[in-house]
């Protein structure tokens, strides 16, 4: 998976989840999602579960402290990081029967 299709499904689940448009979202992707208000903590709980269950990653809770996770931009770079090096990344099998 290319970063652009990573970048499109974040952009796609923020204009789902917040109602705010496409453009809204992309002019804004260098913001934290949390300052402008478009997810709470319950929020970003189903943000990651729905991210680790389209990309069949999981990610390290160190990784939350990472300045870049609370923006567009630097999400699709953590995930496009544990894509590429397949860092956390989960076969179909493990997928499965860890998370379902």
């Amino acid at each position: 998976m290319v970063q652009n299709d990573v970048y499109e499904w974040l952009v796609n689940w923020f204009v789902q989840k917040t109602g705010l448009t496409t453009d809204a979202i992309i002019l804004q992707n260098n913001a934290s999602y949390f300052e402008e208000g478009w997810i709470d903590s319950f929020g970003f709980v189903r943000l990651i579960l729905e991210i680790e269950a389209a990309f069949k990653i999981k990610f390290l809770n160190d990784e939350f402290q990472r300045v870049e996770f609370s923006t567009l931009v630097g999400l699709t770079k953590i995930i496009k990081e544990k894509l590429d090096g397949n860092i956390g990344v989960c076969t179909q099998a493990t997928f499965e029967s860890n998370f379902l």
